[in-house]
């Protein structure tokens, strides 16, 4: 062919993919009929003037991801696409694409501790068995609130991961709140449990979610199932508390703030997660901005899986 018939067809190309010119205007311009144009973008194609790429959506945001590491100083976010969704579509969306990402964060021979609530047990929900084959060994970081939906549990979120990559796992088949500062003293120094709580300050991978005290109904397992009671709650919003991890509360800026429940809990402290080596914060939604933030302020989330609107807002007045 020659370099004049290439430079026709290339012409041709451009004029009908790039410009939007159509076939009949085409042919008009080249006294032709539209046959013969036709024909001329078919030749363009086969000859390899014209090639065809076509891309798939990614499902995650990496201009987000980029700008939350640079700010929060976090090795690792993962942001994933949720345009046009519900709240509801959100979380299983953010769960099933988390998913995918989650074993990728994981290497031989961790310990992986992981918390209770929606957004953890989504993501649990959501792996794929071919996915999960590091060796690795599986724990909780807190106890279960006995009112609490068992899907949602801490205890569900171990087993279920646990199954999926064939683990060892370490349950800890206690409650979440004890009834007294005497009973929970009791219970950690009973040498039969002692094992159980061992097992936290061997763990080098937590992943865990945040509960909100925001808004009039607070997102919390710990204000759901009764724990957290008003009038306890009045008073932590007037310290200061906006988050809650492992059923400790946090501020804005990240600092603990006391509770009457604090010597009460069975968790992993806030000093031993700080400790952690690698966390991966796992929460989403507009009521979630400021206690994830809190998370990422206070040291406790080394990466995070969030979605596009939760990041954008994170990183407004930042």
């Amino acid at each position: 062919m020659s370099v004049k018939d290439e430079q026709l067809l290339a012409w041709i190309s451009e004029e009908f993919y790039c410009k939007g010119i159509s076939q009949v205007d085409l042919a008009k311009k080249l006294r032709t009929s539209k046959a013969t144009v036709s024909r001329l973008i078919q030749k363009a194609v086969a000859e390899g003037i014209v090639r065809f790429e076509i891309t798939v959506p990614r499902q995650n945001n990496v201009q987000l991801e980029k700008e939350l590491e640079e700010v929060f100083g976090i090795s690792r976010a993962v942001v994933i696409n949720t345009n046009l969704l519900d709240e509801q579509d959100k979380m299983d969306h953010v769960g099933r694409i988390g998913a995918e990402f989650l074993p990728t964060f994981l290497n031989d021979g961790d310990i992986v501790g992981l918390s209770g609530g929606r957004s953890v047990n989504s993501l649990v929900k959501h792996l794929a068995q071919e996915d999960c084959t590091k060796q690795i060994e599986i724990t909780q970081l807190s106890g279960v609130y006995s009112e609490q939906a068992p899907q949602n549990s801490s205890l569900y979120a171990a087993e279920h991961m646990a199954r999926k990559f064939g683990s060892k796992w370490h349950p800890l088949l206690l409650p979440a709140v004890m009834g007294s500062v005497h009973s929970r003293d009791v219970l950690i120094n009973d040498p039969a449990f002692k094992k159980s709580f061992g097992i936290f300050e061997k763990i080098n991978v937590a992943v865990l979610g945040v509960g909100s005290l925001l808004g009039d109904v607070p997102d919390s397992d710990l204000y759901r199932t009764g724990y957290l009671e008003e009038d306890e709650l009045q008073k932590l919003k007037k310290q200061g508390a906006v988050g809650v991890i492992l059923s400790n509360f946090i501020d804005a800026d990240g600092n603990p703030v006391p509770s009457s429940l604090k010597e009460r809990i069975i968790s992993m402290s806030l000093d031993q997660l700080k400790a952690v080596p690698f966390s991966i914060g796992v929460a989403n939604g507009p009521g979630k901005v400021l206690p994830v933030r809190a998370a990422l302020k206070g040291g406790y989330y080394k990466s995070i899986i969030t979605d596009s609107e939760t990041a954008a807002s994170l990183l407004e007045n930042k």
